[in-house]
């Protein structure tokens, strides 16, 4: 193995890609089938498991968009091309025991969703004081509208983060 770079580490060719070792307890990176992009954006740590795996979303990843989401809006995915998983979280929080404070999320090909996709999500009349935040996660066809609705009676509720995996 041929070693040709001032960090010490052997790059070996191979017929599909490339393989490179090193480390005081030598690792090994292969690359095969097809180009790969890394891109930093803060600090990250994946963590992959012992055993071997797919990532199943290759080349297309997770966005934040939670700067350009808010809780009763409607949103479209019209391409025809990508599916989207969204998970987003939100805060439910009542103030009298007759609160209730509920997310649920809704999505079709109208351009006003009315199908419901996820259980209704939240704190229900009866309980004084609750403040939870919950996790809503619901897939949206192409061609497609969504939005998160949210209603609150002597409550609020508010949006954390909102994430889309497109697929």
């Amino acid at each position: 193995m041929a070693t040709n770079n001032a960090v010490n580490l052997g790059v070996t060719n191979n017929p599909d890609g490339y393989q490179v070792l090193g480390g005081t307890t030598q690792r090994t990176l292969t690359i095969t089938g097809s180009n790969i992009i890394i891109t930093g954006s803060g600090t990250n740590e994946y963590t992959f498991p012992v055993s071997s795996c797919t990532i199943a979303s290759a080349g297309k990843g997770v966005t934040d968009v939670t700067a350009s989401r808010a809780l009763n809006t409607t949103y479209s995915n019209l391409t025809t091309a990508s599916s989207m998983l969204v998970m987003m979280t939100g805060r439910c929080a009542t103030t009298s025991a007759g609160g209730t404070a509920y997310m649920q999320a809704l999505s079709d090909t109208a351009t006003n969703p009315t199908t419901v996709i996820s259980g209704i999500i939240g704190i229900q009349s009866g309980l004084l004081n609750e403040d939870n935040s919950f996790q809503v996660i619901f897939p949206v066809g192409t061609s497609s509208y969504y939005r998160v609705v949210s209603s609150a009676t002597n409550g609020t509720v508010t949006l954390g983060r909102w994430y889309e995996l497109t697929f």
